[in-house]
Order: structure tokens, then C-alpha cells, then sequence
């Protein structure tokens, strides 16, 4: 993995995993590379082999402030079209977010412009990992142009790290708004609120 090309073994290795992925090694994470010393952005293939070795260790020992900044350091493509402070959400976006703000849920804006781009992810309270996703219309981006990879593959891809995905239309919530408001309270009480009672 340490080689040219070593970025894409890496991603199939941890994205093909059905349960999970065991990686030995005798060489401490530190020495794998110079990125986290160093604090700066991946470049080569080893980088991304010992950031996710770094992020396996901080979400197995539970630090995952840690693993989620360590996430937004990896990223090496980002569109800057949002802001997590929601400084630069559309009408229907922010209009979402005032609502999920009434109900008393605090959301991060995970919308880095990719295919899996979500508008909003409501952390759970129970494991410290997002528990619902929730986007405002059908995802745009180039990959997801056929139907099958929209509906079918982008969900089964996402529902792997984030369990439940609610999608909001814009045509509802503004001519049907109290039943797309109903329908995600409900998403986010059995989602979040239920699971953090029991």
C-alpha cells in the first residue's frame, strides 16, 4: 500500500471490507509518514495509509473529535460551497435548518460538494457518530446523473457509516410544509431522540 497507486488499494480494501478490516503492523503510526507531524494535507500514498491507521486508532479508543478532525484534514478536494455555520445555505437550506434549530437539534453541515455530500447530520448522542442524514432535494453531482446510482447505490454506500437518510423536497416544503416538517420530526425522534431514551 506503501507504493504508487497505493491510495486506490487503500480505498478498495476499506471500502469492499463486508464486516470489517484488521491491519497489522510492527511499525508505529508515527513513522509511517511525516503528515500528521507535520500538520499538512496528503499528498502521497502513504499519507493517506497513516491517516487511516491514525483515524482507526482515535474512533476504536473513542476520541472522535480527534477522527472527525483528522476526516477534514484528509480532505483533499472540497467545493467551499458551504460553510459548517451555515453561513452560506440557500432559502430552502436555511429555512431546514431554522426548523431543525426550533426543535432543539444541533446539526453539522457535511456538504463538501462530493457525491456523498449531505445538506445536514445530527449527530447521536448515544455513540458520538452521526445518526441521521439529512439532504434538502435529490443529491446533484455528476456520478449520481442515472437514476440507479442515485437511489439505489449513493444510499446503500452512505447507509454503511451514517443509518438513516431523510430527504426533504423543496416542492413539499413549500407547498405541503407541515407535512414535510412532520415527517422530519418524525425521522429525527426515531432516529436520535428515541435511541438516546433507551
Amino acid at each position: 500500500m506503501g507504493q504508487k497507486g497505493g491510495e486506490r488499494r487503500l480505498n478498495v480494501a476499506v471500502t469492499r471490507a463486508r464486516i470489517k478490516v484488521i491491519m497489522v503492523t510492527s511499525m508505529p503510526i508515527g513513522d509511517v509518514s511525516d503528515m500528521l507531524s507535520s500538520r499538512r494535507k496528503p499528498t502521497i500514498p502513504r499519507d493517506y495509509l497513516q491517516g487511516y491507521l491514525e483515524y482507526a486508532r482515535s474512533m476504536s479508543d473513542g476520541d472522535f473529535k480527534n477522527g472527525r478532525s483528522l476526516l477534514d484534514r484528509m480532505l483533499t478536494e472540497r467545493s467551499g460551497s458551504q460553510n459548517r455555520d451555515g453561513s452560506d445555505l440557500d432559502g430552502f437550506a436555511a429555512s431546514v435548518a431554522a426548523y431543525l434549530a426550533e426543535l432543539g437539534v444541533t446539526t453539522d453541515q457535511v456538504n463538501d460538494g462530493s457525491a456523498f455530500s449531505l445538506d445536514f447530520a445530527v449527530e447521536d448522542p448515544k455513540t458520538g457518530l452521526y445518526g441521521l442524514g439529512i439532504e434538502c432535494d435529490a443529491p446533484r453531482h455528476r456520478i449520481l446523473d442515472s437514476a440507479r446510482a442515485r437511489e439505489i447505490w449513493r444510499p446503500s454506500v452512505l447507509g454503511r457509516s451514517i443509518p438513516v437518510i431523510h430527504r426533504i423536497s423543496s416542492h413539499g416544503w413549500y407547498h405541503a410544509r407541515e407535512e414535510e416538517k412532520q415527517r422530519l420530526r418524525d425521522a429525527v425522534q426515531s432516529a436520535i431522540f428515541r435511541e438516546a431514551a433507551e
